[in-house]
């Protein structure tokens, strides 16, 4: 080896100058905005001042000044000090870590509080008791029977016509059903083809529509003798922790979304044919079913009374344009729906969720620490021999290193979001807000790697969970101050100037807009043809006087946010 005492020539300096500024200028922002760590600013200097050693040297001979005996004892002494500021640099962030997150326990303990995940097991009920273990009902929520339910095919499956005023199609059901019938789906799909009745000649839609459902009579028979019985659980294991939620996407409970649509497009063709009480009591049985799935309690399944909901308000919707309700059907309408109570579903599935992101922390500790996990079984099959086992090993690895002060500060961090966009209202005052705002109040992220995707990700939950649940609640609310303005019409021969004028007769008080954080109430107008509208200013927050919005189709999921009004419109003629 020898020294290089002649000066570089311009293009290898220009070089240095590129490869030190540009990484340089990167570690300084991110070490800035970050705010003040001294771990984080030891490691910034340290690496600065490496880079700076390394650009002299270059400057000065060139880039084979690496290979100089003099650089080989920098290599090793830099390697020294970086191995000394690498274990600093965990045992730190061990320690901060462990400690935030201690302090959080210790807050939650005296609350009465658990941070775990196994918080959320389900305390068993009766057998009695519960509508799982009725007669029947295993084999329905099972699906141990072929199709107990018919949900519908894609292009039919959210039955939500009552956001843009459209009834239920029968025509098209019929002309489905009536190509569904046994001999045709036999001869084009053999046994595995679903089947339905249908009589010789076509008869109207919904006398169609009643007959070929007449099938799942005795599975609907079953579900309304179960529904007598108090409360709901299903057998639930949560060892599994946050991969719980994948092997739940598919839950039991599906089958009860598939009865309620069932019974929507059952009401809707009673109403056709004047069986309104018939169409009563199936929509009576979709709200019953949804309050059972609300009394349980495991948030994996706090969507589903939602999903039931935009089942049950299409029918409720049409009975209420065609005027096929009578007073004391409407009652019995109205009394239900303001007993839905969706608030403490939506408190419990935040926090579930939140728990959940956790426990995945919570696994990911006990794979560094060699303890059996659900994380730790998915990640140790993977092996090396398989096309990306590369790619798998240097996962594993990344896994394994990761530091443990980080895993525990990214769970305080979680944690306080939760705390802090628990409440629907606050989603929607920080609607337009930029991300810093969503932030506020939260530590500053440690972890380099989750504060890239993390706040990103969790503000899009909440504010979809938050908007969903603000959304149908606002319909559901509508549905029976809608109930309450038909029975004044019933009554007076036509619908009120005013809402105040149903207080306290038809209504106990005026519902809320929960669209507004300060306290407002629903709008309310009569419109030109007899009808009226009931409409929130919805996540837009702008009074569009009762316009409804553009983009809502009978099939739209309405978790996404609705940038116009809510409106439930009622028309006066038909």
């Amino acid at each position: 080896m020898k020294e290089f005492p002649s000066a570089p020539g311009f293009w290898q300096r220009a070089t240095a100058v590129v490869l030190f500024a540009a990484p340089s200028a990167l570690v300084v922002w991110v070490t800035a905005v970050n705010g003040f760590f001294l771990m984080r600013w030891l490691i910034a200097f340290f690496f600065l001042a490496f880079a700076s050693v390394i650009f002299a040297a270059v400057w000065r001979h060139g880039f084979d000044w690496f290979f100089s005996r003099k650089a080989l004892r920098f290599h090793a002494g830099v390697a020294l000090a970086l191995i000394s500021l690498v274990v600093l640099f965990y045992s730190e962030e061990s320690w901060r870590g462990k400690r935030a997150w201690a302090a959080l326990q210790r807050e939650a303990s005296a609350r009465g509080e658990s941070l775990e995940f196994s918080s959320l097991t389900i305390p068993a009920i009766p057998d009695d008791q519960n509508f799982a273990k009725a007669p029947g009902v295993a084999g329905l929520l099972e699906n141990t029977n072929s199709q107990p339910f018919y949900h519908g095919t894609a292009d039919k499956w959210r039955p939500t016509g009552w956001v843009s005023q459209q009834f239920t199609d029968l025509v098209w059901w019929q002309k489905f059903f009536r190509n569904r019938a046994a001999k045709s789906v036999m001869a084009k799909h053999g046994t595995n083809g679903l089947t339905f009745p249908a009589t010789p000649e076509p008869q109207t839609p919904a006398a169609d529509v009643l007959f070929a459902l007449g099938k799942f009579e005795t599975n609907l028979a079953v579900l309304r003798a179960a529904s007598q019985r108090p409360e709901l659980r299903l057998p639930i294991d949560c060892n599994k922790g946050f991969f719980l939620w994948s092997e739940l996407n598919n839950s039991p409970l599906q089958s009860l979304n598939e009865a309620a649509h069932l019974l929507s497009l059952r009401a809707s063709a009673e109403l056709q044919q004047g069986q309104s009480e018939a169409a009563l009591q199936d929509v009576l049985l979709a709200l019953r079913l949804g309050e059972l799935v609300s009394k349980e309690p495991s948030y994996f399944t706090y969507r589903r009374p939602w999903d039931i909901a935009q089942f049950y308000l299409q029918p409720i919707w049409e009975g209420l344009a065609a005027h096929r309700w009578n007073d004391a059907q409407l009652a019995a309408l109205q009394e239900k729906l303001n007993g839905v109570d969706m608030s403490a579903e939506y408190r419990h599935c935040l926090r579930g969720e939140t728990l959940a992101i956790m426990n995945l922390f919570d696994q990911w500790l006990a794979y560094i620490a060699d303890r059996p996990t659900e994380f730790a079984r998915r990640v140790t099959p993977l092996s090396p021999k398989e096309d990306d086992g590369f790619v798998d090993w240097v996962a594993r690895m990344v896994i394994k290193f990761y530091p443990v002060g980080w895993l525990y500060q990214d769970k305080v961090w979680i944690y306080r979001f939760y705390q802090r966009h628990t409440d629907p209202l606050i989603t929607v005052a920080l609607r337009n807000q930029p991300q810093q705002k969503w932030n506020a109040g939260n530590p500053v992220f440690a972890d380099p790697i989750m504060a890239m995707f993390a706040p990103l990700a969790l503000r899009g939950d909440f504010q979809g969970t938050s908007v969903g649940f603000l959304t149908l609640r606002t319909f559901v609310e509508q549905a029976a101050a809608a109930c309450a303005l038909e029975r004044f019409r019933l009554a007076q021969g036509k619908y009120p100037e005013t809402l105040e004028t149903l207080v306290p007769d038809y209504l106990q008080q005026i519902p809320a807009d929960y669209f507004v954080p300060t306290a407002a109430q629903l709008k309310y107008l009569r419109t030109p043809d007899g009808g009226f509208k009931l409409y929130s200013v919805g996540f837009g927050g702008r009074n569009d006087g009762g316009k409804p919005n553009p983009s809502i189709n009978p099939q739209q999921n309405l978790f996404w946010p609705l940038s116009e009004d809510v409106v439930w419109i009622q028309p006066g003629k038909r």
